[in-house]
């Protein structure tokens, strides 16, 4: 393999990360790589490594993962070389963060509809099943109340928690404990 093209990987790897206000894994920024084909996984692990022990990049471990952020050394690198990096690779790398995030925002905004219960109106469950610790949220609350839904409590664990929520719910949902 050339350096020439060795260093124009380093550098798509050093642009993905300055595009984000966050760290990216390892495994996120191989994924853009890898999928458009621009080379193989042995050559990204090489860059990899390459900008690591030139301290380009700061590594953060979250999860066991490798977290990578631009070091002051990675952001003048890229400021000054950016020009390398040909304009359809910007391009994808662009629409790649755009497709990323749209799908991050999506995953929140389902998250927030089913943690918050919004789709019951729709569904018309005969009771709902919700952990005893959050008894007191207003989405729970509004189902109670306006759907006249049953409601059960569910995890509880010990019988000091069955007794101190046994007035809110109509039903409970036991685990490892018998009363």
């Amino acid at each position: 393999m050339e350096q020439e093209q060795l260093t124009l990987y380093k550098l798509m790897i050093l642009y993905l990360i300055e595009k984000v206000d966050f760290p990216l894994s390892n495994s996120q920024i191989s994924e853009f790589i890898l999928d458009k084909g621009y080379t193989n996984y042995f050559t990204v692990q090489r860059a990899f490594h390459e900008l690591e022990e030139e301290n380009m990049l700061r590594v953060k471990q979250i999860r066991n993962m490798s977290h990578y952020a631009l070091s002051d050394e990675g952001s003048e690198a890229i400021e000054m070389f950016e020009y390398q990096i040909p304009n359809s690779i910007k391009e994808d790398i662009a629409q790649f963060l755009k497709e990323k995030e749209e799908g991050t925002l999506t995953r929140k905004i389902g998250y927030f509809i089913v943690k918050n219960l919004l789709t019951n109106f729709i569904t018309k469950p005969d009771f709902i099943a919700y952990h005893y610790k959050y008894k007191d949220c207003l989405p729970l609350k509004i189902c109670r109340r306006f759907y006249k839904i049953p409601i059960y409590g569910w995890t509880f664990r010990d019988k000091k928690a069955y007794k101190e929520n046994e007035p809110y719910f109509e039903g409970f949902i036991f685990e490892k404990f018998v009363l």
